[in-house]
């Protein structure tokens, strides 16, 4: 019987945490109450959020896996759209599949049109840096 009192007074006085059941957006999964707040009901009762592990180690870190997926995920359909541009075998074909594969990235969201425009400006960084010693700076910059 002590232990449960124990606990319940440890709830109450804000020492022992609470894990949440549902959590929302944005919510920790644990919290505490915080202390002092007698006559309140239950649901009135102040909280203060226990930062997760993962907030500790940064919003980037806790976020790796999904900007990871979503750098695979952008990658793969620029790379379809590559192949479908390599199958027409086309003049200017390539424009139409890289505006094609952009747009359709940046569709799912701001992280994948941040994601897909930093890799387009790699990429032509990339082939500026290629191309300049073999052809001049003046022939690679008017095709970009």
């Amino acid at each position: 019987m002590s232990d449960l009192f124990d606990t319940i007074k440890g709830i109450f006085n804000g020492e022992t945490p609470i894990e949440r059941q549902e959590r929302k957006p944005g919510e920790s999964k644990y919290y505490l109450i915080n202390p002092g707040q007698e006559g309140k009901r239950f649901s009135e009762l102040e909280t203060t959020d226990i930062p997760d592990e993962d907030e500790e180690k940064g919003p980037l870190i806790s976020q790796l896996p999904v900007v990871v997926g979503t750098v695979v995920s952008d990658a793969m359909n620029l790379y379809s759209k590559k192949k479908e541009m390599e199958k027409a075998n086309q003049f200017g074909y390539d424009n139409y599949a890289h505006r094609l594969a952009m747009c359709e990235n940046a569709q799912n969201g701001p992280l994948d049109a941040v994601i897909s425009f930093g890799g387009g400006i790699i990429k032509e960084a990339y082939d500026l840096h290629k191309k300049i010693p073999q052809q001049g700076i003046v022939s690679p910059v008017k095709t970009v």
